[in-house]
């Protein structure tokens, strides 16, 4: 039998690198094509019937309440990162479902969410082996703003989140989307509660460690962590660069070729 799935939304940040956009609104509320990241992110997890979602708020957190879905609200957004957010929705690793993680920041098509809910390892990601198209068109020089992703024979990640100026190094694009298993989840909390509180994780303290970080220390403690490899199919909105170069893009009917998402959401609109 499979579990329930519940999700959880991490949108408590500032998003300084996506102002002035994030001048009134957190970067989750940012629009492209005409609609908040948020929205399209609940469109597609709704496809697949996960209707119980958790935005965990932070920043501005009064412009995501109106969406109607449960919030929990991270009141140390400004002194806190990723991983603290999540915790903050530690009843929800109860074992009683599935938890698919999703960063506030990214846009992506059904295909993504499919092969994600597909994988039945304890805890799974979604790697995109054709992350250079997407970064390329972001920057001129795309290992300025990339990391290292080691993948074993078994398709388990051994590395990630590591400064790299070599892209042997790697093997595809960390994305934001995680799926941890509802018998792992109880364990899951259990080994952040272990971890030392005065340690420094790729140089940020406990409070300010960044996801990537988090996984690392699984993976150094003997957890496994798959990696669901995709092509494409998903966008990250991390700067106002971004925002502007998509919608940019829309507006040019050139963005499909990157996410097809939009496409969908304007034959829906032409349906009704």
């Amino acid at each position: 039998m499979k579990n329930p799935i519940k999700a959880v939304i991490l949108a408590a940040g500032v998003g300084r690198r996506l102002k002035p956009y994030t001048a009134e609104v957190p970067k989750c509320m940012v629009t492209v094509a005409g609609v908040p990241l948020i929205a399209h992110q609940i469109r597609v997890l709704e496809s697949f019937g996960i209707k119980d979602i958790t935005i965990v708020t932070g920043y501005k957190a009064d412009t995501v309440e109106p969406l109607g879905h449960k919030t929990i609200y991270n009141a140390d957004y400004e002194n806190t990162n990723m991983v603290a957010s999540f915790m903050r929705a530690e009843k929800l690793l109860d074992g009683k479902a599935d938890i698919l993680t999703v960063y506030g920041d990214i846009i992506f098509e059904e295909k993504v969410i499919k092969k994600l809910l597909a994988c039945r390892a304890s805890i799974c990601t979604t790697v995109d082996e054709s992350w250079l198209n997407l970064w390329k068109i972001r920057s001129d020089n795309p290992l300025n703003d990339a990391e290292t992703l080691k993948i074993d024979a078994f398709k388990n990640i051994t590395e990630l989140g590591k400064k790299t100026a070599v892209l042997e190094e790697i093997q595809g694009q960390y994305m934001g989307l995680i799926k941890i298993r509802a018998e792992f989840a109880p364990s899951l909390v259990g080994i952040y509660k272990d971890m030392d509180r005065k340690a420094i994780f790729d140089g940020k303290n406990f409070s300010n460690m960044f996801m990537t970080s988090f996984l690392q220390y699984l993976i150094d403690s003997e957890q496994e962590l798959r990696a669901v490899m995709v092509s494409g199919g998903w966008l990250e909105v991390d700067t106002a660069g971004d925002l502007e170069l998509y919608n940019r893009m829309y507006a040019e009917g050139t963005l499909s070729g990157y996410c097809r998402i939009l496409e969908k959401q304007d034959r829906v609109r032409g349906e009704r």
